[in-house]
């Protein structure tokens, strides 16, 4: 099988938007494959996350009633390509919106829904998962959840930390993030305002540690290496402990 391959460039002149090229793509999952895909969701905390449009818009349907957890980044089936490998972005589709509806959160950024129309991204917002969170880089995130809007900044960073740090998979690295720290899904109904806190601090947490993986740090380069252990967010967390409370 092929695999999906990714160029990215960060433009410095233009804030560091970012140029995304895909070389090579994988195929799309076969509607036979799901099944499969359904068995390994047992009870599991699943987080789809496509990287290229590869996914078909009934697989979370397929793995609702095994997952314990699903939550999707699905980011991926927005992009679109031509004969130069330079991505775009296109909405989903009547069929994808209705596929994330059996998801318990959607996260997806304002960049992958740049040229969508407000009506679609209202649609993201309010008819897909129970809850939905739309991030915006250093401008932090927004949890939309029970007809609430709530804002959560990002982590600041200092702008050498920014400028030369990391800034590949950090969409991803924060979704990993709300998806491992997600509160019980069957407390939403009966511990709701228990729900509202431990969501706003797994947020809120995942803003800080994709901050740090961004963080420029001798030694390291850009990719899996600039992701932080535990334990050393922790460490880190305890040496800026000003930083963290403020």
């Amino acid at each position: 099988y092929r695999t999906t391959t990714f160029e990215n460039t960060y433009d410095p002149l233009h804030d560091y938007r970012r140029i995304q090229r895909i070389p090579e793509s994988s195929r799309p999952f076969l509607q036979s494959e799901l099944g499969y895909l359904a068995e390994l969701a047992q009870g599991n905390q699943v987080l789809v996350l496509p990287a290229a449009d590869e996914i078909p818009s009934n697989m979370y349907e397929v793995l609702r009633p095994n997952a314990k957890l699903l939550v999707a980044a699905p980011q991926g089936s927005t992009r679109t390509w031509g004969e130069d490998r330079v991505v775009s972005h296109k909405p989903f589709t009547d069929d994808h919106i209705k596929g994330l509806r059996h998801t318990d959160m959607v996260i997806i950024s304002q960049e992958d829904m740049a040229g969508f129309s407000a009506n679609h991204i209202n649609d993201i917002q309010h008819n897909t998962a129970a809850t939905v969170i739309i991030t915006d880089g250093e401008k932090g995130s927004h949890i939309y959840m029970d007809g609430e809007d709530i804002f959560i900044p990002a982590f600041p960073l200092e702008e050498c930390e920014s400028r030369e740090g990391y800034h590949t998979g950090n969409g991803d690295h924060f979704a990993a993030c709300m998806a491992a720290r997600h509160p019980a899904p069957n407390a939403r109904d009966t511990y709701r305002d228990q729900f509202r806190i431990e969501l706003i601090k797994a947020a809120a947490q995942a803003s800080r540690d994709t901050a740090l993986k961004i963080s420029a740090r001798e030694g390291v380069t850009d990719g899996l290496g600039s992701i932080l252990s535990p334990q050393e967010i922790t460490q880190w967390s305890e040496k800026n402990m000003q930083r963290v409370e403020g």
